[in-house]
């Protein structure tokens, strides 16, 4: 993968992790709480 396509990859990352908040942080809670439940078991 080339540079220039690696760091598009990343920027449009950002910017719809930016645009859609509430989505990024309803995955983000899941993720931790699926992470912190497979750590306790």
């Amino acid at each position: 993968m080339r540079l220039s396509t690696l760091s598009y990859n990343f920027r449009q990352g950002i910017v719809n992790i930016w645009k859609n908040k509430m989505f990024s942080l309803a995955s983000m809670a899941t993720m931790t709480a699926c992470i912190f439940l497979l750590g306790v078991f």
